[in-house]
């Protein structure tokens, strides 16, 4: 799990910057300033994808069966206009397995 939330960090980096910027989320990967989902990626993580802001994280084949083709959510919270709050979430992967961040 930690492998893709390290990748994420980039984009989390990406989107605040942009929504800081223009006071809007990106609505992709391109439009933040990134490379496309599938080229952010690792031995465990399939891919990191901005969908509106929002960051999906997708494990891959070679994480551990639990993980493989889950998502780890990381949503920005655009409450206050000088900066994003993150939260963590995954409807896939159970709890105990989160980072403590998202449990």
């Amino acid at each position: 799990v930690y492998e893709g939330v390290n990748l994420s960090g980039g984009a989390k980096a990406a989107v605040s910057e942009f929504y800081l910027d223009r006071g809007e989320l990106p609505a992709d990967n391109t439009m933040a300033g990134l490379s496309p989902a599938d080229q952010i990626s690792g031995a465990y993580t399939n891919s990191v994808a901005v969908q509106h802001g929002v960051i999906v994280v997708t494990y891959g084949n070679e994480a551990h069966a639990i993980l493989q083709d889950q998502d780890l959510v990381m949503e920005p919270d655009t409450t206050e206009s000088d900066r994003l709050q993150w939260s963590c979430y995954s409807s896939t992967i159970a709890r105990k397995h989160l980072p403590a961040a998202c449990r």
